[in-house]
């Protein structure tokens, strides 16, 4: 199968996934905003990150495909709009990260995958206009 066609299987599998997939514990009280399936530990098979509000907290569960990693990510908002999850690469280092975006064209919260599922969150992280 040519490597487009195995991508966008992938991708496919990757949403069912994550759509059938039931929340995780911590999310029970909260509102699950958003759920992404990506592979954010490097071993070529999807992971599963959940974004859930409760308040003005932002709470992003990271469970990697091998079962030997749960990551919390956390952070505060303001404001009436729940905020978006997106998974992409701000750095461009080839490694998936993990933004947190309101209504505006700044983000919320950015956090740098380092690799291996390790994230740290960068303050005043800058975009570039389009």
């Amino acid at each position: 199968m040519p490597r487009p066609a195995k991508l966008f299987v992938c991708a496919i599998a990757a949403l069912l996934l994550a759509c059938l997939a039931s929340p995780p514990a911590f999310a029970k009280n909260q509102h699950v905003k958003n759920r992404l399936t990506w592979d954010f530990d490097g071993d070529h098979k999807a992971d599963l990150a959940v974004g859930a509000v409760q308040g003005s907290t932002f709470t992003i569960q990271v469970q990697l495909s091998n079962g030997h990693g749960r990551i919390l990510l956390k952070t505060k908002f303001h404001g009436h709009v729940i905020p978006h999850l997106i998974a992409t690469d701000v750095d461009q280092d080839n490694k998936v990260d993990l933004v947190l975006t309101g209504v505006s064209f700044r983000p919320l919260a950015v956090w740098i995958n380092e690799g291996h599922g390790k994230f740290k969150k960068r303050s005043g992280w800058f975009f570039p206009p389009l």
